[in-house]
């Protein structure tokens, strides 16, 4: 599918920005953005994988938790069903990518999308973290809330139930925005060519379904009408020694104002 919405073979992802065509039926929108954007990870090799979710580890500050050694393998289940407590008979995450090194070192990571809609109930993620904690061990996994709007994710942190992803006060769930997902692919353009190619056709993907990527603020034009400032202003309304900006060359748009309403003899 990246490929045909990369080349303009198909409109269908249109639909995930909310259009609707007579007889388009029900869109599973976020499902079938967790296959086109994930699913493609499941044929790479483990070092491509790591590459990629070392930079989301980035985007947390949370470097260190990966081993400075690539994997040895990797599973990636897209859907897991989970056993649930209390009266939920299954859980099921969007996604569990499972890396596993020589020394028998494990971290797992739940990864929950969510696109244009709401959490499925306030405690959704509180009962994906503790239904994979039944079998587990929460020191080595790690939760990953993708969102438009990541604020969901910072209220389970704070909500009544208390934070149950503080583990040894370090906090294991991270929550990334779509956009900052494409800050992600971007530093994995210049990568191996399987991953490099994935990344940049799914970075096309996310820019025709809306994501923007934050580009920074523009140089000022310096062309436009300005007010230099002075290398030395003295204010001599002031009595406690204050003798203004020196070596200060920089421009500033011009306020329009007379400066003798504000500093008087």
């Amino acid at each position: 599918m990246l490929h045909a919405i990369v080349q303009h073979k198909t409109s269908h992802f249109r639909h995930y920005l909310g259009e609707r065509t007579e007889g388009s039926g029900r869109v599973r929108e976020e499902d079938e953005i967790t296959s086109i954007f994930l699913g493609p990870l499941d044929f790479m090799e483990p070092t491509l994988v790591y590459h990629f979710f070392g930079q989301l580890f980035r985007l947390a500050d949370q470097s260190h938790v990966l081993p400075k050694v690539p994997p040895l393998s990797c599973e990636l289940h897209l859907w897991p069903s989970l056993e649930g407590g209390d009266d939920r008979l299954r859980i099921e995450p969007d996604a569990h990518l499972c890396l596993l090194w020589p020394d028998d070192r494990q971290i797992d990571i739940l990864i929950e999308f969510k696109w244009r809609a709401p959490l499925s109930g306030k405690d959704q993620l509180h009962q994906q973290w503790l239904a994979f904690q039944r079998q587990h061990d929460k020191r080595n996994t790690w939760h990953f809330f993708i969102g438009l709007d990541i604020s969901d994710g910072a209220k389970a942190k704070n909500s009544q139930e208390g934070n149950p992803w503080m583990v040894d006060k370090v906090d294991h769930l991270a929550l990334i925005s779509w956009a900052q997902i494409r800050d992600a692919l971007s530093m994995c353009f210049n990568g191996h060519h399987n991953l490099s190619k994935w990344a940049k056709m799914s970075d096309s993907f996310l820019e025709a379904i809306g994501i923007r990527k934050f580009k920074g603020f523009d140089l000022l034009d310096t062309q436009a009408t300005m007010l230099t400032i002075s290398k030395k202003w003295h204010f001599s309304g002031l009595d406690h020694g204050f003798k203004g900006f020196f070596q200060h060359n920089y421009l500033l748009p011009s306020m329009g104002c007379n400066h003798q309403y504000f500093f008087k003899e």
